[in-house]
């Protein structure tokens, strides 16, 4: 069960980044995006150790404050541009929508795993939780880890390259963003709790491990 766990896990992680390195379209590229997140979560309790289950916990968490909010960014974007959800079409979107444009960045920088963001957290305990992992199964996970990285980079800055692109797509109803107080709230609050969870996460592993030692 674990070894089904972690390799289908690490596929994920690593398969579904690639997908989404490919896909023109941004909600199904944060769609693989998606599978490539879950499969953090798997590779974690495949690992079969205290410290791969913690990271599968903090990845839960993450994807929850993250995810939503490139989502609803996403939506944003549409918003401003005639509905259309390529890439290209949403070219200089971000400008036209800063709210949403500012979410994205924070989730963009989430999905890399740059420090004091959510994501950071996730690949630094995953990460530890391998280099502890003796045999195969570390430098597997660990070489996952670098390469899921490395996609999730590639896909996230070249999205963000078209989003905040100076010129919009010809073609397409460029309109400037009418803002509700639901969604501001909303996505400000996503980006505070993503923030906040990235600075300090090592608070919540002491509550995960706390709730974990009462199921062992």
């Amino acid at each position: 069960m674990l070894f089904r766990s972690f390799l289908f896990g690490a596929a994920a992680m690593v398969f579904g980044s690639v997908q989404a390195l490919w896909e023109k379209d941004l909600k199904r590229m944060l769609a693989y995006s998606s599978v490539a997140q879950i499969g953090y979560v798997f590779v974690g309790i495949g690992l079969g150790t205290l410290e791969g289950l913690l990271a599968a916990c903090l990845q839960i968490l993450a994807h929850a404050f993250t995810k939503p909010m490139l989502f609803c960014a996403a939506g944003g974007f549409m918003g401003v541009s005639g509905g259309s959800r390529r890439l290209e079409d949403l070219r200089g979107a971000g400008r036209r929508d800063p709210a949403s444009g500012a979410a994205f960045l924070v989730g963009t920088m989430s999905m890399i795993g740059v420090p004091l963001f959510g994501g950071f957290a996730v690949k630094a305990q995953l990460s530890l939780a391998a280099i502890e992992r003796t045999g195969w199964k570390a430098w597997f996970a660990l070489g996952a880890i670098v390469i899921s990285t490395v996609l999730n980079a590639l896909y996230y800055l070249h999205a963000v390259q078209k989003l905040f692109s100076k010129e919009g797509a010809p073609g397409v109803v460029q309109e400037k963003a009418r803002y509700s107080g639901m969604y501001l709230t909303a996505m400000g609050a996503m980006i505070a709790l993503n923030v906040y969870f990235g600075i300090h996460w090592e608070g919540f592993t002491h509550v995960i491990e706390r709730g974990l030692a009462l199921f062992a």
